[in-house]
């Protein structure tokens, strides 16, 4: 525990804030191991040891997903989407979501809407709004036919997460 609350307390969380008890929790919970090998997944996406443990003190529960999740969240941010890595890393609650139900329904959205030069969209734009508001920017306005194929795309892909 006392190790845990060192090397939270050395990554710029304030003792005196809750996110500092969920990174010592999450600190404890994680083995060494596992530790390194994310550590070394965001390091190759991000490149900015730093900028990692600056992210954790926003979501310091990602480190608690399982191994492959980090992976392909990045990869499919970074690689299919478009978007830098140190993006992701400023809006690292994207990280937090559902890759499933909530990353790949709206990324392939945007995707087609992006490969008609239909939108030019940030990270947090696609991805911190409420379900309702994405539905009403990114599918509901637009012309009927373009609605309809953008609401099946969206709902196909939440259906294979279900």
């Amino acid at each position: 525990m006392k190790n845990g609350c060192y090397t939270s307390e050395g990554n710029g969380f304030c003792p005196l804030k809750l996110q500092f008890v969920k990174a010592v929790h999450v600190k404890l919970c994680v083995s060494r191991a596992t530790w390194a090998w994310k550590e070394g997944v965001y390091r190759k996406w991000v490149g900015v040891m730093m900028m990692f443990l600056q992210r954790l003190d926003c979501i310091p529960y990602v480190c608690l997903s399982r191994k492959g999740r980090l992976k392909s969240v990045m990869s499919f941010l970074v690689n299919e989407l478009g978007f830098e890595a140190s993006h992701v890393a400023r809006c690292s609650v994207v990280l937090s979501l559902s890759f499933g139900k909530q990353i790949v329904p709206r990324g392939s959205v945007v995707l087609v809407l992006k490969s008609k030069g239909m939108v030019k969209v940030s990270l947090g734009g696609i991805f911190k709004c409420d379900e309702k508001l994405f539905l009403d920017k990114f599918i509901y306005g637009h012309d009927e036919k373009q609605t309809e194929e953008l609401l099946k795309l969206y709902k196909d892909k939440m259906t294979l997460a279900g």
